[in-house]
């Protein structure tokens, strides 16, 4: 009875609004300040059974330490900027963290195959463990599983800024459920096309190649053409993010030229054969190229 008593009012507190807070997984630096700050703190409790040498030699310790510490975190470069490659196995999740607290999402990847929940198994909690609660803008490359049903629980569970969709008409209920969760919410949501462009800041941009065309040109059987392509920019640094376009696309969006060279290509389609011809990656010779995938029957990537 008591037990059952102490679940009911644990239950009840846990439904109240602010009952519990998501923090960000503590730096290293932070873990050793903490045990450094409780080592000194049980030191000055104890200090009548310590001699005055031990004493002031470990307090001496635990200052310079200490300071240190703080002295590294004020120093250390803030304006970084950080692209992490989330592993959701045969997907595309990409978070892009900006300075000024600026997060990107593009896709959340998705198992068609199973009923394993990618988004809220995987996705969300690597934003908790980040300390990402809201995410500036959520791109959605194109409709296919393995690119959506991972931003089903992000839309629900985060606040999101603004919605970027290729605008390819899909009849999956999990398509229906992202544009029904935008609607519900209340989103800003663009239409993407070739030649649209965000800026963040003095130092981050984006800038989008693909599609070239409406959304009615495509058929579904050709949506991975119709992949959202991003040129990010930031400081010296530049990256193409390629959704899932084959060599068809690749071959149209040479008219970009210039553009398209990158320091760092997310190969498109998940490296397979149809994907990354050779005059295309001429063209965007990137000094680092990432292929996101996981264990398949397709064959990618391809050993081309």
């Amino acid at each position: 009875l008591v037990l059952n008593l102490i679940t009911l009012i644990a239950k009840s507190f846990s439904s109240l609004p602010f009952a519990f807070i998501y923090v960000a997984q503590p730096s290293v630096m932070l873990i050793i300040l903490y045990y450094l700050t409780v080592f000194f703190i049980i030191e000055i409790f104890y200090k009548k059974i310590l001699s005055p040498k031990i004493k002031n030699k470990t307090t001496l310790i635990v200052l310079s330490v200490t300071l240190l510490i703080i002295i590294i975190q004020l120093f250390y470069p803030t304006d970084n900027l950080k692209v992490n490659f989330i592993n959701v196995g045969m997907g595309d999740c990409i978070l892009i963290e900006a300075p000024n607290k600026i997060n990107i999402l593009i896709d959340g990847g998705g198992t068609p195959q199973s009923d394993f929940d990618v988004g809220s198994k995987i996705v969300i909690p690597y934003l908790r463990r980040k300390g990402v609660n809201e995410i500036d803008l959520l791109i959605l490359t194109h409709p296919h599983l393995d690119h959506l049903e991972g931003l089903l629980p992000v839309l629900k569970e985060l606040k999101v800024d603004m919605v970027l969709d290729s605008g390819l008409t899909c009849d999956s209920s999990e398509y229906k459920e992202f544009i029904s969760l935008i609607l519900k919410k209340g989103i800003p949501y663009h239409k993407a096309k070739a030649g649209d462009n965000f800026i963040f800041s003095n130092n981050l941009e984006i800038f989008l190649l693909n599609p070239l065309y409406d959304s009615d040109f495509y058929e579904e059987s050709d949506f991975n053409n119709a992949s959202i392509v991003v040129k990010l920019f930031y400081k010296n640094a530049d990256f193409l993010f390629t959704g899932d376009i084959e060599e068809a696309a690749e071959k149209k969006l040479l008219v970009w030229q210039n553009i398209l060279q990158s320091d760092i290509l997310k190969v498109g389609h998940h490296g397979s054969s149809t994907s990354t011809n050779l005059e295309f990656l001429d063209k965007v010779n990137p000094n680092i190229a990432v292929i996101t995938v996981g264990k398949n029957h397709f064959g990618h990537p391809s050993q081309k």
